[in-house]
């Protein structure tokens, strides 16, 4: 991990969660799968 990677911090994270959003948006286009804005981190 880059010492700027590591200083992004809480924005990082909602990048990183708008990213996963976009492309679970997809899923929900073929699945109907909702997804939710508390969705952890973690999903990937």
């Amino acid at each position: 991990m880059s010492g700027q990677e590591a200083g992004y911090g809480q924005q990082g994270m909602l990048e990183r969660v708008n990213s996963v959003a976009g492309t679970l948006e997809v899923g929900h286009a073929l699945t109907g799968y909702r997804v939710h804005a508390e969705l952890p981190v973690e999903v990937q």
